[in-house]
């Protein structure tokens, strides 16, 4: 599957950036310009075009303080988020089923799907790719405590959150996505939402 998706979407690597929004978050983006501890404490300290997503800008900031505006560097790593996020979506849904045949149908869906062709294809769209794959990792952390009821998994889960958030602010619906989960499970609702008074206070 991550094969056929990696063929499927390989087009991308020849793209350009574009003037939808990669023009203010890439090419003229003040915050892409110094790496130092000072430039990415910059980055976490500040608002850039009524956005917060520090952890997207400093991987931006990466790539070019290493490749400067190479389109095909920053579409391959679009690329990379995507398929580790479909892997992870893959073992999401295993977990969850415990059928591999449910598990391989959902990723490729997850895949596949046309939907997710602008936030491939679309540097300004790494945050939704980001924040994807950690809300991804927070909700696998998630069903392991769920179903181990080890604390630390629920740490891991309130990390990878953070991080999630850090790179989109979509990822604050993810408390919501839990408590499906929950639900899914068969837990007591009540004695979840207690649990989960951190996740929906970085969400607020």
């Amino acid at each position: 599957l991550l094969v056929v998706t990696a063929i499927v979407f390989s087009g991308v690597t020849g793209h350009q950036l574009t003037f939808i929004d990669d023009d203010k978050y890439i090419i003229t983006n003040p915050y892409l310009r110094d790496l130092s501890l000072k430039g990415i404490g910059s980055i976490f300290t500040s608002f850039y075009e009524y956005n917060y997503h520090p952890l997207t800008t400093l991987t931006w900031l990466i790539e070019y303080s290493l490749f400067g505006l190479d389109p095909g560097v920053y579409h391959v790593v679009n690329l990379c988020l995507h398929l580790c996020s479909t892997w992870l979506v893959y073992r999401l849904a295993q977990r969850l089923s415990g059928k591999e045949n449910v598990a391989l149908i959902v990723a490729a869906l997850f895949a596949l799907h046309p939907l997710h062709v602008e936030s491939v294809a679309w540097v300004s769209e790494r945050k939704g790719l980001l924040s994807g794959l950690f809300s991804f990792m927070a909700l696998i952390a998630y069903v392991r405590y769920v179903d181990e009821a080890k604390r630390t998994d629920l740490v891991f889960t309130f990390i990878w959150f953070l991080f999630a958030c850090a790179s989109k602010s979509a990822a604050v619906t993810l408390p919501l996505a839990m408590l499906a989960i929950d639900w899914y499970r068969g837990r007591k609702m009540t004695g979840t939402l207690i649990e989960k008074t951190p996740f929906i206070l970085v969400s607020v």
